[in-house]
């Protein structure tokens, strides 16, 4: 699947992320936060956010990005409030400059990269893990993003595996079952 995602062409990348952003500024959850937790999407294949990123900014919402800490082996949440504070990191993604701690429980709604998911909303990330304790303590409706490619019948699940509620492709919106409590 990362392959497979990583296979897209750079135009291919940008035409499917600009119709996801459309169809995640149509959903009511979207609308109406107003902090938004959201990833840097920069790796091969990965949907871009910068549009995303900076609609938030532009109405006023707060943004939080995520911060790898190899210290604790997790992530962490920072405040972004500007696409200029990105900088290339190690490990092929972009993080802020800046490190001021985000509250995550101010979080009205979390945009979730993967690198495949299933229409239940099982979601495969990279594979260490850094979602999955993320998500576990955090109570927002989860967004996911992905290319039509990522949607696929059956990802394999484990217990400390996090779902997500609502899954953004270019051509549809997944509303995933167990997210009955959240409207779209």
């Amino acid at each position: 699947m990362r392959a497979l995602r990583a296979s897209l062409s750079q135009a291919e990348i940008e035409r499917s992320s600009e119709r996801i952003e459309e169809n995640v500024m149509m959903l009511s959850e979207w609308q109406s936060a107003h902090t938004i937790h959201v990833f840097i999407g920069s790796l091969p294949g990965e949907v871009r956010t910068d549009r995303l990123i900076r609609h938030c900014l532009e109405r006023n919402c707060r943004v939080m990005v995520p911060i790898v800490d190899q210290s604790t082996n997790g992530m962490r949440s920072v405040w972004l409030r500007s696409l200029d504070e990105l900088v290339p990191t190690s490990w092929g993604g972009r993080e802020p400059t800046t490190t001021e701690a985000a509250d995550e429980s101010a979080i009205d709604v979390v945009i979730v990269p993967g690198v495949a998911f299933d229409r239940t909303g099982h979601r495969l990330g990279m594979g260490g893990g850094y979602y999955d304790r993320f998500l576990s303590h955090i109570h927002a409706p989860r967004i996911a993003v992905a290319h039509a490619t990522q949607v696929i019948d059956h990802v394999p699940v484990e217990t400390p595996d996090e779902s997500v509620d609502i899954i953004v492709t270019p051509d549809e919106t997944i509303v995933c079952p167990r997210s009955t409590r959240f409207s779209h």
